[in-house]
C-alpha cells in the first residue's frame, strides 16, 4: 500500500487515500452531477429546500440544512459539502 498499488489476484489497482464523489448541484445528490440529473425540481444547498438555488435563498441568514445528513437522521445543521 506504501507504494498507491494494491495487488488482487493478477490485477493491480491504484489505492488513494481519498476518493472524490462527484455531487449534483441540482438536487444535492451524491454519484451524478447536473447535466445527467433526473429530478424535476432544484435543491437548495443552503436550506434543503425546493424551488430556489443557493445564491436565491430566502434562508440565508439562518444555518445552513444538510439535506444529506437530515434524510437519514442525522445532524445536519451544517453545510451540504462541510462533511
Amino acid at each position: 500500500l506504501g507504494k498507491g498499488r494494491l495487488y488482487v489476484g493478477w490485477a493491480s489497482c491504484r489505492v488513494e487515500d481519498y476518493i472524490g464523489i462527484s455531487r449534483c448541484y441540482k438536487c444535492q445528490a451524491l454519484g451524478h452531477i447536473a447535466r445527467f440529473c433526473k429530478v424535476d425540481a432544484q435543491v437548495c444547498g443552503h436550506c434543503s429546500g425546493t424551488g430556489h438555488q443557493r445564491k436565491e435563498c430566502p434562508k440565508r441568514d439562518e444555518a445552513p440544512e444538510c439535506g444529506l445528513c437530515k434524510g437519514l437522521g442525522k445532524e445536519y445543521n451544517h453545510p451540504i459539502n462541510g462533511r
